[in-house]
């Protein structure tokens, strides 16, 4: 087995920490107010406004962590500041009949978001997806043609164009799949004048110190399976947890109770 395909089977390298790009907190509303009714069913997760740079990353408890952010900064030393724009309304055709409605980033300089994600790519290649990279930030999932056209069509007539600089790009982690994706630290681009990087108190400082509200980021398409969610939680934590975590046998499992091996 290669060394890249051993990291991604490791459970402290996973989906539960990405590396994105976000827009400034008081733009996400805007976002938000649409991406809540539209969220595939498959996402139980609140939605929040982002364009992915790596699905899946190392988890803080990695042993490489701290390595792997520095391995970040020095990267990000050597990205420009650029601009990115959100002003149109576009549509992905999926499997069969499926479609997803997104924003495409307009950026500038033009190749900034690329030459971006190619130093990362460099850096991190057990990071990158095999599938082509396209940069969006997704709106909605619909299962017919005509719904996400109606939708585009609706939306498009009343969005306010969002323009934001991106002068850093946030390592994001959640705890499990129903819970948000919270910062836990920034790393800022060349020739910004505050510090490299920011390390925030996980669901605090992100948010000036208030707890993350998520009431007001609630997926609404998983509202009516919150009763089904529930009934079935113990079942599927049983199913979950078939095996024993190694890591916990050795006494050195951070992940505690949200570790997806059992603990005995």
């Amino acid at each position: 087995m290669s060394n890249n395909r051993r990291i991604k089977n490791n459970q402290y390298f996973n989906s539960k920490t990405v590396v994105v790009i976000q827009p400034p907190k008081e733009e996400w509303e805007q976002f938000i107010d649409i991406k809540k009714n539209h969220m595939n069913n498959r996402i139980k997760r609140p939605p929040y406004p982002h364009i992915t740079l790596f699905k899946r990353f190392y988890h803080y408890t990695h042993k490489d962590f701290d390595a792997k952010i520095e391995l970040l900064k020095e990267v990000m030393g050597n990205i420009e500041p650029f601009e990115v724009s959100f002003n149109e309304f576009k549509i992905f055709h999926g499997n069969n009949r499926t479609r997803t409605l997104y924003l495409e980033p307009e950026v500038n300089p033009p190749d900034s978001l690329d030459n971006l994600y190619n130093e990362l790519k460099l850096a991190f290649p057990e990071c990158v997806d095999d599938k082509e990279m396209v940069f969006h930030l997704g709106i909605g999932f619909f299962k017919s043609p005509k719904e996400a056209e109606d939708c585009q069509n609706k939306y498009q007539s009343v969005w306010n164009p969002v323009i934001f600089d991106v002068n850093e790009i946030y390592v994001n982690y959640r705890t499990t799949d129903y819970t948000p994706f919270i910062p836990r630290l920034s790393i800022f681009f060349r020739d910004i004048t505050e510090s490299s990087t920011t390390l925030y108190d996980f669901d605090h400082d992100f948010f000036d110190g208030e707890e993350y509200d998520i009431s007001s980021f609630t997926n609404n398409n998983n509202n009516n399976n919150n009763r089904n969610r529930n009934r079935g939680n113990d079942n599927n934590n049983n199913r979950i947890k078939t095996k024993k975590c190694s890591f916990f046998q050795r006494g050195k499992c951070k992940f505690g109770n949200d570790c997806k091996f059992l603990h005995e």
